[in-house]
């Protein structure tokens, strides 16, 4: 009978079953960390580009009413002057009233369309009462059914984001309402948990199939400014007609854009609120304090 040697060879650490496990761990742990910063540094980087757009619609709008509107108004002003220096029931008389009516109208338009550029807070609810004063507007001398409809709890939406959804939806609105031959039309506000989500559905003639090939009309701008506005807030548009009849303008935005979000605690910050804490709590500080309390 020969001889036997046994050998035990040792795995060397790196060869060990839970040192593999903790490196897999923490390599999986540093990837979903580095995705999370490149997703935080992405959204920082879309709300910069929100508030510089905002900033800009700010100054184009208290442009349009210091400057342009006024001089409007100044206009109106001196052309009801001269109207009334003509006799009436003159032909000249009622071409200049009715001018003026029209212009009344134009001007009343116009202001509507500037005071929500400059909003003041991001509550949802200030979106849904502008688009109801919207539609209560566009119904006036029209028998058409108009409706907005909240689905989900709202939530607060980004300043820019809030002010492009208003100015999308309020041409989506007038679109139909002119141009549509609607009887029925419905505004829809989603605040979902992924996305928000504003749907605008009537049930008129529809979008020609040419015009949403073109992505416009021609000699019209709307939907190129919807177009616009939703490359500003990087929403998703989309324009496409119903059958048998009807039209559907949609966008939707991603949560991390469109909703404000909660500052968050960072890791660094909740030890040190725990550390101090314990300290308060120490014998020591709890001595103290008694010790405060009988000198009172």
């Amino acid at each position: 009978m020969g001889d036997h040697l046994n050998l035990h060879i040792r795995h060397r650490f790196y060869q060990i079953v839970w040192f593999q496990v903790v490196m897999t761990t923490a390599a999986s742990g540093l990837v979903f960390l580095l995705v999370l910063m490149r997703l935080r540094i992405s959204t920082e980087l879309s709300e910069a580009q929100m508030r510089e757009h905002l900033i800009e619609k700010e100054r184009v709008a208290r442009e349009l009413h210091d400057t342009l509107l006024q001089g409007f108004q100044g206009v109106l002003l001196r052309i009801q002057a001269a109207a009334r220096l003509v006799p009436l029931g003159e032909p000249a008389r009622c071409a200049l009233e009715a001018a003026l009516d029209q212009a009344d109208e134009v001007l009343i338009e116009g202001r509507n369309s500037i005071p929500y550029q400059r909003v003041g807070d991001s509550a949802s609810m200030d979106l849904v009462r502008a688009f109801e004063k919207c539609i209560a507007n566009l119904q006036l001398g029209k028998y058409i059914t108009a409706q907005t409809e909240v689905l989900e709890c709202p939530r607060h939406l980004q300043r820019l984001v809030q002010v492009a959804i208003y100015g999308i939806g309020r041409e989506a609105l007038t679109n139909a309402f002119r141009h549509s031959d609607a009887t029925e039309i419905s505004l829809k506000l989603s605040f979902g948990d992924a996305e928000f989500r504003m749907l605008c559905q009537d049930d008129g003639i529809g979008v020609a199939p040419e015009i949403t090939a073109a992505g416009q009309l021609r000699g019209h701008l709307g939907l190129v400014g919807m177009r616009e506005e939703a490359r500003k807030i990087r929403a998703i548009f989309g324009i496409r007609r119903v059958d048998p009849h009807g039209t559907i303008i949609e966008i939707v935005i991603p949560a991390r854009i469109a909703y404000i979000r909660r500052k968050r605690r960072s890791l660094l910050k909740i030890l040190l609120m725990l550390m101090r804490r314990t300290s308060d709590l120490s014998p020591e500080s709890a001595l103290q304090c008694t010790s405060d309390q009988v000198i009172k």
